[in-house]
């Protein structure tokens, strides 16, 4: 399943950012760089789990994240792989219109997150200030202590 929404802008100030930051401090690395992207994707997975409507519980199960380096930086996914069990109704569960079931329900009340269609999409937009803070703060980390 891909799912495409629009987070150019939060990504290119994002990168606009480290570049700055490289330029004053040379000692940023990739290895930095991947750890905050990685941090972030891991907090937009449990973001996104939070808003996946369940079932059996197999569309939360089979979401993933990973951390690949493209265009000069590094990109972090948060997907439903097409062989893994959710799959076959990962796409409309995420896009369709349908009422919640039982399960679905029960978790609604247990929590402030919306659950339900665009968990993916919500679990990104929803949260930009909290990546952004996350991101100043692990750079704040960075440069006065190297970690």
């Amino acid at each position: 399943m891909k799912i495409n929404f629009d987070a150019s802008g939060f990504r290119a100030d994002t990168l606009t950012m480290i570049e700055k930051l490289r330029e004053l401090d040379k000692t940023l690395t990739e290895d930095v760089e991947k750890s905050i992207v990685s941090g972030m994707t891991d907090q937009l997975l449990i973001e996104s789990v939070k808003r996946t409507p369940i079932d059996e519980g197999f569309l939360i199960a089979s979401q993933e994240k990973k951390v690949v380096q493209e265009d000069g930086g590094y990109a972090g996914y948060v997907y439903i792989p097409s062989n893994s069990p959710g799959a076959p109704y990962a796409m409309y569960i995420h896009e369709g219109e349908y009422k919640l079931g039982k399960n679905s329900q029960m978790k609604q009340l247990g929590q402030s997150e919306i659950v339900g269609r665009k968990f993916l999409e919500r679990a990104f937009y929803e949260n930009i200030a909290k990546f952004e803070r996350y991101v100043t703060v692990r750079l704040r980390r960075f440069f006065s202590d190297g970690k």
